[in-house]
């Protein structure tokens, strides 16, 4: 009796399915972001501090703040420090996207200290 399986009977591999490509836009500040000069503590300008301090921020797809910015690269200056996560706070942010669909994400950026002369 003759059976009725199926086999192979090609010798060339089988190709593994294209990835999917999405189309994925990161968040970002959002219109009439806060300016680091508004945020300048007044202590650190008599002291003649200057730095840059990056912040991570994590954006829910709401466009606010999902939970408190955080300070990942420090300026050397608790002041500075706490100067930038205040700024990250008062800002306006634009969610992240996958294919059209808001999603959360965070992401890091920094915010530069440096007295006029």
């Amino acid at each position: 009796m003759a059976s009725t399986a199926i086999t192979d009977v090609t010798n060339r591999p089988v190709a593994a399915a294209p990835p999917r490509v999405s189309n994925h836009v990161g968040p970002k500040m959002g219109k009439n972001f806060p300016s680091s000069e508004d945020y300048y503590p007044p202590a650190s300008t008599r002291l003649g501090e200057q730095g840059s301090v990056t912040v991570k921020a994590c954006v829910a797809p709401t466009g606010k703040l999902s939970e408190d910015p955080t300070v990942v690269k420090t300026s050397g200056s608790s002041r500075l420090d706490e100067g930038a996560v205040k700024l990250a706070k008062a800002g306006h942010y634009l969610p992240a996207t996958d294919d059209g669909k808001t999603i959360p994400e965070c992401f890091m950026f920094t915010i530069k200290f440096q007295l006029k002369n």
